[in-house]
């Protein structure tokens, strides 16, 4: 009630829970941020390759050398990976559909993802060091992948408007 003030300068992104506390995102869409590695008591212990806008959905790879992320680009979200030793970033994905995931496919060095979105789009699987073409899929929206690499866990819209769980072998 009353009149409207300034809570915080260059924010967005912002939600209130119902006991009344305030989270938001400092400055704009177009910050660069980091990838961040956070002790279990909440101490930043360091950062992780370099600044990018945007990031999101991080993943560690199986092997924990790497970071698979999406990031906005300047018109469009893709995928990157992170190599943690070297600090360097890679770009994986050159899709104007916005690829969503990223998923990591334990035993092929590979990210399962999707394209679009409003219960349109595909699935696909590529090569995380880049190399080949990526693996259109018979199936939408992964969520996740077996510990073994066999099975991709994805959602599919069900009759009663929900989305169900399916899963798919990778081997064919």
């Amino acid at each position: 009630t009353g009149e409207p003030f300034l809570v915080a300068p260059d924010a967005e992104r912002a939600s209130v829970s119902q006991e009344g506390t305030l989270v938001f995102f400092r400055g704009t869409g177009s910050v660069l941020q980091h990838l961040v590695w956070v002790s279990r008591e909440g101490e930043v212990l360091g950062t992780v390759g370099q600044a990018q806008p945007v990031l999101g959905r991080p993943r560690l790879s199986p092997d924990g050398t790497r970071i698979a992320v999406a990031a906005r680009d300047p018109d469009s979200r893709n995928l990157w990976i992170h190599d943690i030793a070297r600090g360097t970033k890679m770009r994986l994905t050159f899709d104007r559909l916005s690829p969503s995931g990223p998923i990591w496919v334990p035993g092929r060095n590979a990210i399962a993802h999707s394209t679009g979105s409003g219960g349109k789009g595909s699935a696909w699987v590529k090569q995380a060091d880049g190399s080949g073409e990526a693996e259109e899929l018979p199936i939408k929206f992964p969520t996740s992948c077996s510990s073994d690499g066999k099975f991709l866990l994805y959602q599919v819209e069900g009759d009663n408007g929900t989305d169900d769980l399916w899963y798919a072998r990778l081997d064919g």
